[in-house]
């Protein structure tokens, strides 16, 4: 696509993504004039911080060690960046 892009003389796009695993809610959340989709829970804070520290590290996808661990290196190419302790939790995230 940003190949494409590039052709075509428009700027490309560029994103990051934090990824983490955990319970979360999920659901509509609103009054009948006024609904939004949402989730919320602390793997879904984890993962926001996560991918806020994409730009510091030069990075456009980071998973925390937990959701390493669930997959595994399986058709994935992972190498560690670092132990972080994010905004709002006491133990250092992997």
């Amino acid at each position: 696509l940003n190949g494409e892009l590039e052709r075509m003389r428009l700027p490309q796009l560029s994103i990051r993504v934090g990824l983490h695993r955990g319970t979360v809610l999920t659901g509509n959340i609103g009054s009948l004039s006024r609904m939004k989709f949402g989730c919320l829970g602390d793997a879904v804070n984890l993962a926001a911080r996560l991918e806020g520290l994409c730009k510091h590290y030069q990075v456009s996808v980071m998973c925390s060690g937990e959701m390493y661990d669930s997959v595994g290196d399986q058709n994935f190419f992972c190498r560690k960046l670092d132990v972080v302790r994010v905004k709002g939790k006491r133990e250092p995230t992997r």
